[in-house]
């Protein structure tokens, strides 16, 4: 792999976002699709959140050349996220920045060169992934009856939870209630329980003509904080379950640390809950 790096920007923002729930990261680098996977490992402490992230390889490369037998797709892990975000960060309004896969010794590493008034190469320890390692890179699905909806914007969700947060709150409950029946569900996979978080270059047309109300509850010792949207539509291709409301429980640290995600500055967000289980966010920017 080597690319010239037209833009750090949006990889720094979205590695930004992921380093809060891991320091690894899986990395998958392709000519045409970057994806970036944040997911704990079974020793870790973590509550489960994931991240599964895609963007356009040209919003951050340019003359990019991938050569392997998967699909001529590089996979590798990501061993410490934050020295990465921290060389991103350096490569911001720099020109003549190229990253590429070297070695070290017998150390794999991803080495970013940066040419200038001042040359300087940073290089980030990476592992490359097994075949066996590959093939286990699923997102896990979800149930067919969760209730798929656009959200409101990020900064406004954003407010209510970092506001909930302040005052101690740990847990908010997401509630959303169809306002007529309607069977099925959406399709799609995600990764349970907090986040996914799709970065594509086009989001889905306008919502479906379902609605449904949303409301966000978080209790703090000595108040409740509420926001109720009265009417929310229901994602592009989504049938809203037809059984009642669907509510999840999340940690409002990590939800308030995800919604960092509306730097990329989003143009619509899709929340996907499935009930007493998980709140997938796909969150689509150009």
């Amino acid at each position: 792999f080597r690319a010239a790096v037209r833009d750090s920007t949006p990889l720094y923002t979205l590695c930004n976002v992921i380093k809060s729930f891991s320091r690894r990261a899986l990395l998958r680098l392709h000519a045409t699709t970057l994806r970036v996977i944040a997911i704990p490992s079974e020793s870790s402490s973590s509550d489960g959140a994931q991240v599964w992230a895609s963007m356009r390889s040209d919003a951050v490369f340019g003359d990019t050349r991938v050569e392997s037998k998967h699909d001529n797709a590089v996979f590798c892990e990501i061993q410490d996220l934050p020295a990465l975000c921290w060389v991103l960060k350096q490569c911001e309004r720099q020109t003549g920045v190229v990253m590429k896969l070297a070695k070290v010794g017998a150390r794999q590493m991803l080495s970013v060169s940066i040419s200038g008034r001042i040359d300087a190469v940073h290089e980030v320890p990476i592992r490359v992934l097994a075949d066996a390692e590959i093939q286990r890179i699923v997102a896990p699905p979800l149930a067919d009856d969760v209730a798929s909806v656009l959200l409101p914007p990020l900064q406004e969700i954003a407010g209510f939870v970092d506001g909930a947060r302040a005052a101690g709150c740990s847990t908010c409950t997401v509630t959303v209630a169809p306002h007529g029946g309607g069977g099925g569900g959406a399709d799609g996979g995600a990764a349970p329980p907090a986040h996914d978080d799709d970065l594509l270059a086009d989001a889905p047309p306008p919502g479906g003509a379902e609605t449904a109300s949303l409301s966000l509850v978080a209790d703090a010792p000595t108040m409740t904080f509420d926001a109720h949207y009265s009417s929310v539509h229901a994602a592009p291709g989504a049938t809203l379950p037809s059984d009642g409301a669907v509510a999840v429980a999340v940690d409002v640290r990590r939800l308030s640390r995800f919604l960092a995600v509306r730097d990329l500055h989003p143009n619509q967000v899709i929340g996907h809950l499935d009930h007493r289980r998980a709140l997938v966010i796909s969150v689509f920017a150009s």
